[in-house]
């Protein structure tokens, strides 16, 4: 009797090192999907600053000449201007890198207490101690919830190839 009870507790360890292993996969997923989000809206912002400077400078610069090339390209440029300085502040641009910067954090901390947990359960037989960390785990990635976007599925793709690569399932024990 006493056989099937440690090897149902070996089974249900193992089924635990398995989930959590999947969900360290995830995290590494969205910590890599957010860092890369952040990335692509801040090179964004920062090329709509370029037009901006640009544009404002290529018409002061005519102004400021008296060239001829007429009023209507020195409004056109001016025009550039205008949009391309308001349109960062209108997309949101800067709390958007903001917030994806935050949930990269997030899942970073998440993805490092997984870890740390598998590593002590590869060591250890499953306790209440390490039920509750996972609950603690479990609760910070909810909170996470808050910082999701709808996925942009080109990033979402090679972010999971990635963690293919660095995680592959079949190397789990030996990674951790």
């Amino acid at each position: 009797m006493e056989q099937v009870v440690e090897a149902s507790t070996g089974e249900r360890r193992t089924e635990v090192m398995m989930r959590l292993f999947t969900d360290y996969q995830v995290e590494r997923f969205n910590e890599l999907y957010y860092q890369k989000r952040a990335s692509q809206v801040r090179k964004q912002a920062m090329w709509a600053k370029v037009a901006s400077a640009l544009a404002a400078s290529a018409a002061l610069t005519s102004m400021l000449a008296g060239s001829p090339l007429g009023t209507t390209i020195l409004q056109l440029l001016t025009a550039i201007a205008a949009v391309s300085a308001a349109i960062g502040p209108l997309l949101g641009w800067d709390s958007k890198v903001s917030q994806l910067e935050r949930a990269m954090l997030g899942h970073a901390i998440a993805k490092d207490r997984l870890r740390n947990l598998l590593r002590d359960l590869k060591l250890s037989e499953l306790t209440e101690a390490h039920q509750a960390r996972e609950a603690e785990i479990v609760a910070l990635r909810d909170a996470l919830t808050a910082f999701d976007e709808p996925p942009n599925q080109s990033v979402r793709e090679k972010c999971w190839q990635q963690v293919e690569k660095d995680l592959p399932s079949d190397q789990a024990w030996s990674l951790i």
